[in-house]
């Protein structure tokens, strides 16, 4: 039987066991990865690498969480604070008709003029209103 997420919490708390974590780490990066791609707007690179800093963070402030929510709650908060300190340290803001993402909404959008229109609309809201109509896997 596998363990429970509150099994893997303390294992990898009390006897710092990391493959406990790892587990942890398996059980949640395809949801936290997704949600990352939502609010990046697609750019894969970039939700990987902020997926991997968010489950470092997590490692790191795994004693602080205090079971008040589910385990894969306080962990998309963990990489949705990850996206939001991304977002504050790029200064180079580029206009929209310069999103990297643009050109390439059309070739997943297969023909459909609705989906492209909803995901250039969703380019032009902030991120904090961007997360806040991204459903969370």
């Amino acid at each position: 039987m596998e363990p429970n997420d509150a099994e893997l919490i303390s294992r990898t708390l009390v006897e710092r066991d990391s493959r406990a974590f790892d587990l942890l780490v398996l059980r949640y990066q395809a949801p936290v990865r997704c949600l990352l791609r939502r609010l990046t707007g697609g750019d894969e690179a970039l939700a990987d690498d902020l997926a991997q800093e968010a489950f470092l963070v997590a490692w790191r402030k795994l004693g602080s969480f205090r079971n008040e929510a589910r385990f894969p709650t306080w962990l998309h908060q963990v990489a949705y604070r990850t996206f939001l300190a991304h977002t504050r340290c790029r200064r180079d803001h580029e206009p929209l008709d310069d999103h990297p993402n643009l050109g390439s909404v059309g070739s997943t959008a297969r023909g459909s003029d609705f989906q492209h229109d909803l995901e250039i609309a969703m380019l032009k809201l902030s991120e904090p209103e961007r997360a806040i109509v991204t459903p969370s896997a």
